[in-house]
């Protein structure tokens, strides 16, 4: 795999029969991986990256949650930081 022009780094598990691949998509591609491997015996296919279980990724509730309690923070200090200015329209 090392051989491919454009892969930077291999990591190899047999036990999972999975191999992780950093490469340079300027120099090579999936497809000439994939032949790669398949020349070399071992047939292969690109499986996506899945999130794990204990990771925030997991739940789709997270971002969206995040995001709210962004703009109630970004909204409450822009508020603070007017106090000063509109606080003297009602106290002289």
């Amino acid at each position: 795999m090392k051989q491919v022009n454009g892969v930077k780094q291999v990591s190899v598990s047999f036990k999972d029969k999975q191999a992780v691949v950093i490469f340079d998509n300027e120099k090579t591609n999936i497809k000439a991986l994939t032949q790669a491997t398949t020349n070399a015996g071992y047939p292969s296919v690109v499986k996506k990256a899945v999130c794990e279980a204990d990771k925030a990724c997991a739940e789709q509730k997270t971002r969206r949650n995040q995001r709210i309690i962004f703009w109630v923070i970004s909204v409450l200090l822009i508020a603070l930081m007017t106090f000063p200015w509109y606080a003297s329209l009602f106290f002289n």
